[in-house]
């Protein structure tokens, strides 16, 4: 109960910064319940031949690891950044990214 005398949660990070990621190979899973707002950045710093990579987005709704498809093919072009808010209702215990095609990318999870 004290922890709640500092206000609802909050924070930043990811599952890559400018990381070397391998198309098909999902990411670390990132926690995700807890938190009312949760908003996704990614972004494409470098891809292999490619003008624009497809990033998916997979959660684990009840933290039994099944995973699942949220977002597919969130389209991001070499050197852009695409931001994706949650909808305020959707909760989730862990989320993953997967590209579609060996890159360099961020795919930064801010929560509220």
């Amino acid at each position: 109960d004290d922890l709640w005398d500092l206000g609802a949660p909050s924070g930043v990070g990811g599952v890559w910064n400018s990381s070397q990621v391998t198309a098909d190979i999902p990411s670390d899973p990132y926690l995700m319940t807890g938190y009312a707002e949760k908003h996704l950045i990614l972004s494409l710093h470098k891809s292999a031949g490619a003008a624009a990579v497809d990033f998916h987005v997979e959660v684990d709704i009840d933290g039994e690891g099944l995973w699942v498809l949220f977002h597919r093919e969130l389209e991001v072009r070499d050197g852009q950044e695409r931001r994706i808010a949650f909808p305020l209702e959707f909760a989730a215990y862990w989320v993953r990214l997967r590209a579609s095609t060996d890159c360099v990318a961020s795919g930064i999870f801010i929560y509220k």
